[in-house]
């Protein structure tokens, strides 16, 4: 289960990031056999950095007014003036790259990334504190696993085995995605099918592997809720759907065999997912709909914005707008911004890019375009 080199690519939330996070220090695959620098950066406070602001940025997100912003070493950016400026987080207890964040609260936030972190803030960004390291993650995996053993129940048995295999291998599976639906019920996901839920706010955290008929241990790179709908996507046209009891999930049949990085919840039952090599398909009563963007570039993130429409980003940096049942995409007219990584919403309407060299502010003027 070790991620070798070859694999890399399909460990991150999209493809494009494999180049950028390679570099990275805390997670240097190319030598595996040195493994004191993983518990040294989750020990290790992320530091006050010069690049800070056009560090690499993986994952961004709204807490109330403000603006948190996550990425490599640890980094945390917050921006007050709706992403015109921003400030480095002094208290960030570990140097690992984080990947994800996300807030139930203006306040209360948590931040998923590298070697099994997952970080709570009580005080919207300022200071955090370590609620799970992957050598927890892998324990509770395990742990979970015997008690399935113990118990009969069916392929037990391979479940303890690579259970045992996270263990053995320590702090090394990244988390790629996270979701709170309020401030106690959160999920978290990653690479090699690793998934943990909370229905405490992070106080305690169980295992989600035997809930998520997730054959072969695939990566899982997204996970949403919106009212009674919870999606999980991941590689390998991996779907997975909110079961008929509350944690549980079912599979879901794709037509497509690639890797799905993301999703954006549509109308009633519809789905629009998304991935690698220009992939965008959208599930309806009808069936399965492949849309056609003209283009083959990875897409890398997808945002639902406030009048609905669809607004997804590639690997490029290109930006592509659709109607609110996810079809009739158009390419925004804006430099391309490179290597996106993640959306959202500043309070005053401008568009928050996480990117590869810092956060992006984009005015919502660019919205314009779909209504001449």
């Amino acid at each position: 289960m070790k991620i070798k080199n070859a694999r890399f690519n399909q460990v991150l939330k999209a493809s494009v990031l494999s180049t950028l996070l390679i570099s990275a220090a805390d997670f240097s695959l190319a030598q595996p056999a040195d493994r004191s620098s993983v518990p040294d950066l989750l020990e290790l406070p992320a530091q006050q950095a010069a690049r800070g602001l056009q560090s690499i940025q993986l994952g961004i997100a709204l807490a109330g007014e403000r603006l948190v912003s996550v990425g490599e070493q640890g980094i945390v950016l917050l921006s007050d003036d709706n992403g015109r400026s921003w400030r480095q987080s002094t208290g960030v207890p570990v140097s690992v790259t984080l990947t994800d964040v996300e807030f139930a609260s203006p306040m209360d936030g948590w931040a998923a990334g590298h070697s099994g972190v997952i970080l709570h803030t009580a005080d919207g960004g300022e200071t955090w504190t370590l609620q799970m390291d992957g050598y927890k993650a892998a324990d509770l995996i395990h742990q979970e696993a015997k008690r399935r053993l113990d118990a009969g129940m069916p392929d037990a048995e391979d479940a303890v085995r690579n259970a045992e295999y996270l263990v053995k291998e320590g702090a090394d599976k990244p988390f790629l995605d996270l979701f709170f639906a309020d401030q106690s019920l959160g999920w978290a996901v990653g690479a090699y099918g690793i998934a943990l839920h909370t229905l405490d706010g992070g106080q305690s955290w169980q295992s989600s592997v035997d809930l998520i008929p997730n054959t072969g241990g695939r990566h899982l790179y997204s996970v949403q809720m919106e009212g009674s709908r919870r999606i999980i996507a991941g590689e390998q046209g991996s779907l997975f759907r909110r079961g008929a009891e509350a944690l549980t999930y079912s599979r879901v049949e794709t037509p497509y065999e690639g890797t799905f990085f993301g999703f954006v919840l549509l109308y009633n039952d519809e789905l629009l997912v998304f991935g690698l090599r220009g992939n965008v398909w959208r599930s309806s009563n009808e069936g399965w709909e492949a849309i056609d963007l003209g283009s083959e570039a990875t897409l890398t993130a997808g945002l639902k914005l406030k009048d609905d429409r669809i607004l997804l980003a590639d690997e490029g940096g290109h930006l592509m707008l659709g109607n609110d049942r996810g079809l009739d995409f158009k390419k925004l007219d804006i430099n391309p911004v490179p290597s996106i990584t993640d959306m959202t919403l500043a309070r005053d309407g401008a568009l928050i890019l996480a990117t590869a060299r810092g956060p992006v502010r984009l005015e919502d003027s660019i919205f314009a375009l779909e209504d001449k």
